[in-house]
C-alpha cells in the first residue's frame, strides 16, 4: 500500500463519518437537506472505496465485492431528484422504496 492508497483510506473513513454525522447529529436547520447530503456523502464513499479496490486488484481475489460497490451507483439519481424537491407523475416529492429498486424516469 501506497501514499496514495493511504490517502485514499483516510477519505473515505472520513466521508462515512461526516455522511453519519450529516444524518444523526445536526439537529438544527433543514433536516431534509442535511439527511439527502448524508445519504449522498456515505454513497460517495463507497464508491470511492469500489476504485480503490479497483486500484489494489482486490476484486480478483474477492469477487463480491463488486456487488456491493457498483449497484450504490443506481442511488444517485433519485436522491438528486429529491434534492431539487421535484414530483413526479403523481405528485410525490422525495424518495420512495420505488425509486430506490428500480431508478426508474418517472415521466411528468
Amino acid at each position: 500500500m501506497n501514499l496514495i492508497s493511504t490517502i485514499i483510506i483516510i477519505g473515505i473513513v472520513n466521508g462515512i463519518l461526516e455522511g453519519f454525522a450529516l444524518l444523526f447529529l445536526v439537529l438544527r436547520g433543514n433536516r431534509r437537506a442535511n439527511r439527502i447530503l448524508g445519504f449522498l456523502v456515505i454513497i460517495m464513499a463507497f464508491c470511492i472505496a469500489g476504485m480503490l479496490f479497483m486500484s489494489i486488484d482486490a476484486y480478483s481475489s474477492y469477487p463480491h465485492l463488486i456487488l456491493i460497490t457498483q449497484p450504490l451507483l443506481f442511488l444517485f439519481g433519485p436522491l438528486r431528484r429529491a434534492k431539487r424537491g421535484e414530483r413526479d407523475r403523481l405528485g410525490r416529492a422525495g424518495i420512495t422504496t420505488q425509486d430506490i429498486m428500480c431508478n426508474c424516469r418517472l415521466i411528468k
